[in-house]
């Protein structure tokens, strides 16, 4: 790509690579740059571009105009030589979180397990809550389902079902045996996620299941940029084939509720949000207001009555939130 720059006062023309931006730390970014494809191991089952990687310092005309790049941003760059470069322009971004500071994220994955470990619903409907609030795409992948008994299958697919019906992509299957795994690669194809979920639910195995040579995707980053390994504390975003990438990130951990006003909580439960429209008061908060249609809902189970009672927890932990502002 060939761009005209403002140099000095005069304009120059110099070669500038568009790439995304990887990871960032200490005032560096790590822009991988596009070459051509190249085909991953057979049990990758996906073509992953072959890349170059700068290691970037930003111009200081970002600075002062205020901009910071953020991994996931897609950039303009200057190589200088030796695996340097300069970072010389930030493309417009589609979405921005704060934390993790992630830029141009599509969805977040959200891995949950039923078992080993058990699965914590409240925990599970505060990531989802967030997500909505952030106006992404929620995708739940429970993992693991070779460790269940019939019974337990079962138990899973009525909790599966609840997700399902209230709009957000689901799938069940097991990293290590590789049920559903087409079918949620299928589904991540072309997007920008962040993963999430507790601990021990096997998300960096499912990285792994996505990208067999993982390994040599950071490793081999951090080798050729001369940095330390990559830890929880700093985003990484992976090629994981398929126009897919996948945020490596801490952030989505203990995480306190948004700051919304109370009757936007139900607007972030989508099921609940599409039977509040039959209330018979528009600032219904559900709880014992006459003629709720979500709570009539719950009762003919329409919604589940997990996800209402999690919902009422955070509206009364919500209160306690505005409370403290006085």
């Amino acid at each position: 790509m060939c761009r005209s720059i403002e140099k000095g006062g005069k304009v120059l023309k110099e070669t500038l690579l568009r790439g995304r931006i990887v990871r960032a730390l200490a005032g560096y970014y790590d822009v991988a740059v596009e070459e051509e494809e190249r085909e991953t191991p057979p049990a990758g089952n996906a073509r992953v571009p072959r890349r170059s990687f700068l290691r970037t310092r930003a111009r200081g005309r970002l600075r002062e105009l205020g901009v910071t790049p953020l991994v996931g941003d897609l950039a303009l760059v200057q190589p200088t030589g030796d695996g340097e470069g300069v970072l010389h322009e930030v493309l417009p971004r589609k979405s921005e979180l704060v934390r993790p500071p992630v830029a141009n994220v599509d969805a977040v994955l959200v891995v949950a397990t039923l078992r080993h470990p058990e699965v914590d619903l409240a925990y599970l409907d505060r990531l989802l809550v967030h997500v909505e609030h952030a106006r992404l795409e929620a995708i739940l992948f429970w993992n693991k389902v070779d460790l269940l008994d019939p019974s337990e299958r079962e138990e899973l697919a009525a909790l599966a079902g609840v997700y399902r019906r209230a709009g957000y992509a689901t799938f069940a299957g097991s990293v290590r045996t590789g049920e559903a795994l087409p079918e949620l690669r299928a589904h991540l194809a072309g997007k920008v996620l962040v993963l999430a979920g507790p601990s021990g639910v096997g998300k960096t195995s499912f990285l792994r299941a996505l990208r067999p040579d993982l390994s040599f995707a950071v490793g081999d980053l951090s080798r050729k940029l001369g940095r330390g390994r990559h830890t929880t504390r700093e985003v990484v975003l992976v090629d994981v084939g398929q126009g897919s990438w996948v945020a490596d990130a801490p952030g989505f951990g203990a995480l306190r509720l948004p700051d919304v006003e109370f009757p936007e909580l139900g607007r972030l439960f989508p099921e609940i949000a599409g039977h509040a429209e039959g209330c018979r008061f528009r600032d219904c908060l559900h709880e014992r207001e006459p003629g709720c249609a979500v709570r009539a809902a719950v009762e003919r189970g329409e919604i589940a009555r997990s996800r209402y009672t999690n919902y009422l927890a955070f509206l009364r932990e919500l209160r306690e939130m505005h409370a403290e502002r006085y």
